[in-house]
């Protein structure tokens, strides 16, 4: 029988919106003290079922294999989801319509997501966490052929919440799914819906006419007509027609108009206009399109012999095709496309007003760079945030020297007191550059936690504290790096890395023991030379978090 006090800890863990692995490892020590029809009797004739799995250990299992079973059933059977009638489940159900599946049958519970790993790294990394936070379960990562990658989850509990939400397991075009009523309840969910439908099942296009077009498509008709139905909704106003497309066997809707584009892109702010290599792609096409004639035939011959060397038919999207496109204007206009010519030509196709100044614009500028330390940062930010028209560089530089000469302030001396941080990611996708002062402050946070902790804390409650405190510090870089699909995977290995150092020293501090760093330095699994690990340690015995002799 359990004790009073272990029945209060299981309810208060279940009270709770997410668990974290501290709170599962809690809760699978107590209940593998219950016999095991004590087990099946609190979770049900599925946890029975599961346990045929480990008959071969006889019926009432020792401690061990108590544990592991009750493991692996909560790994496929979560106590808890944070799916509901929200914005983000909202953008979850758009994507699974457009490129997900539902599975169940005989025990088997599965949710799938498929994505283009190659062409689209960045949304691979945008859902994945998407799905860690709504789903709160391990997503399995596997690699299809060619360019495919696939998110997976098993889990009964989240395949039933999101069919109770609307959604239909099963074959999508032979069910000729259409999207869950809740969906219209809110503008906010159709919002949501609208971006997920669009990231998985929408392009963007520039046709012959070098103007921007968005398509829709999809082998569900009623999922084409909620699109059509959505974009009316959020007075975006799609082309008249909903047309059948034999080839691609699909069902289509067009926004054409200008307007309705850029309201598109305001409102929406899909990821996929955030996609670098697709922002590579865009440009870069249409400074084709606007070249002279003959430089316009130069480059389509180029095309061609590419295209045939490539046996391809179709001179489409993806990140081959867009570096291609890059280079080959490049050499035929003499011209480099950078960054900066990017988002100006995306800017001018759609129309946008200048980067006018105002002192409103200006003055979140400095907060950005404060934060960023970089102009650059700052325009990934943007772009990261959904924002259409990005500034120049250069124009950042100009709105802050006449915000300071307003505000009658030393432009110069405040440049100085904000020095460049300098982030750089080799192509392990690891983080090889990180700015002293705000690794520093990452150690002392580590450190203090640890040590309040006693050391005995895992990584990840660690993470969850570190991003609370991000959040009631307005730690804008922080908050950005670990939601950028940029950089948010680099930076949560890198805090990894941290912790693990960390707990390393807090380890020596705790048993009064000096820290070799040149041995320190040698572990493979920490990856930080001495003279790294010396600086770090020097700053936390400056701070008086750790003595001199540690």
């Amino acid at each position: 029988m359990l004790s009073l006090n272990e029945k209060s800890i299981i309810i208060k863990i279940i009270k709770k919106n997410k668990l974290d692995e501290d709170d599962k490892k809690q809760i699978i020590s107590i209940l593998s003290k219950l016999p095991t029809e004590d087990l099946i009797s609190l979770l049900g004739n599925d946890f029975k079922h599961h346990t045929q799995n480990y008959v071969k250990w006889g019926w009432d299992f020792d401690s061990a294999v108590k544990k592991l079973m009750i493991q692996n059933f909560f790994n496929t059977n979560d106590l808890i989801t944070n799916l509901g009638e929200d914005d983000l489940t909202s953008e979850l159900i758009g994507i699974l319509l457009g490129d997900g599946n539902l599975f169940s049958k005989n025990y088997q519970n599965q949710l799938d997501i498929s994505l283009n790993r190659i062409d689209d790294p960045k949304y691979v990394s945008y859902v994945k966490n998407l799905m860690e936070t709504l789903l709160n379960t391990e997503i399995k990562i596997s690699e299809q052929k060619g360019k495919g990658v696939s998110l997976r989850v098993y889990s009964k509990l989240i395949i039933k919440t999101l069919v109770n939400l609307g959604l239909k397991v099963g074959n999508k075009v032979k069910n000729q799914v259409g999207t869950p009523d809740f969906i219209f309840k809110n503008i906010s969910f159709i919002i949501k819906c609208l971006k997920g439908l669009f990231d998985t099942d929408g392009s963007i296009n520039v046709d012959n006419k070098r103007d921007i077009r968005l398509s829709f498509q999809n082998c569900s008709k009623p999922l084409v007509e909620d699109f059509y139905r959505m974009c009316l909704a959020l007075d975006i106003i799609p082309s008249p027609t909903i047309r059948y497309d034999e080839k691609r066997v699909a069902w289509r809707v067009d926004v054409a108009k200008k307007d309705s584009i850029l309201k598109f892109f305001q409102i929406i702010k899909p990821e996929k206009l955030k996609e670098p290599f697709r922002r590579i792609w865009i440009a870069s096409k249409l400074i084709y399109l606007n070249s002279s004639e003959a430089e316009q035939q130069t480059i389509h011959n180029k095309i061609k012999l590419w295209l045939k060397q490539n046996n391809k038919k179709i001179f489409e999207y993806s990140k081959k095709n867009a570096f291609f496109l890059k280079d080959i204007c490049e050499k035929t206009l003499g011209i480099t496309i950078d960054n900066d010519l990017i988002n100006k030509t995306i800017s001018k196709v759609l129309d946008l007003e200048k980067y006018m100044y105002d002192k409103s614009r200006a003055e979140h500028l400095t907060v950005l760079y404060e934060n960023l330390r970089s102009t650059l940062r700052i325009i990934e930010y943007l772009i990261d945030q959904g924002e259409v028209n990005i500034p120049h560089r250069q124009t950042i530089i100009a709105h802050l020297k006449k915000y300071f000469k307003e505000k009658n302030l030393d432009y110069q001396k405040w440049l100085n007191e904000n020095p460049k941080m300098r982030i750089g990611i080799n192509d392990n996708n690891q983080i090889r550059v990180f700015p002293t002062e705000l690794r520093n402050m990452l150690n002392e946070i580590i450190c203090k936690i640890l040590i309040e902790y006693k050391n005995k804390i895992s990584e990840t409650k660690i993470i969850k504290l570190l991003k609370e405190e991000f959040e009631n510090q307005d730690l804008i870089i922080m908050n950005w790096l670990l939601n950028s699909p940029k950089y948010n995977q680099p930076t949560y290995q890198y805090l990894n890395d941290l912790i693990f150092l960390n707990k390393k020293l807090i380890e020596n501090y705790i048993n009064k023991e000096k820290t070799n760093i040149t041995l320190l330095s040698k572990d493979p699994f920490v990856p930080f030379d001495r003279r790294t690990i010396t600086l770090m340690v020097d700053h936390l015995v400056k701070m008086g978090i750790l003595k001199h002799d540690e």
